[in-house]
């Protein structure tokens, strides 16, 4: 069984609920899920995940610097593959492209990017 995190930063709501549908087509495939709200101070132990996910809104083009920060203090993952999804108003920026490749310099593999308006 794939287990797999999904960790969202969702100020208004939108964000958690696209990774509830994500979450539930991936248990429906038989994976095993935990959720992670970024900026909660209990970081769960990533090794022990084969995927994570990471979920956010796009701020002017970019993620929001909560999850800057919590993606540049991720360790090495090596072992652990990766997709983002992001929401956004009006322009996508680079945001889920700023996301993958810091994803990918951690030695992440990248498995896809989604991305939807908010609204």
């Amino acid at each position: 069984m794939i287990k797999a995190l999904i960790a969202t930063f969702s100020q208004t709501g939108s964000t958690e609920k696209v990774s509830e549908q994500i979450a539930k087509g991936l248990r429906s495939a038989g994976w095993e899920i935990d959720h992670f709200s970024i900026g909660s101070n209990d970081v769960p132990d990533l090794k022990i995940y084969d995927v994570i996910g990471i979920g956010s809104p796009t701020y002017y083009y970019r993620p929001p610097f909560i999850v800057r920060d919590f993606i540049q203090s991720l360790k090495k993952l090596s072992q652990t593959s990766s997709f983002v999804f992001i929401l956004y108003g009006t322009h996508l920026g680079n945001c889920g492209n700023w996301i993958r490749n810091q994803l990918n310099v951690r030695g992440s593999k990248d498995l896809g990017y989604f991305y939807c308006a908010g609204a």
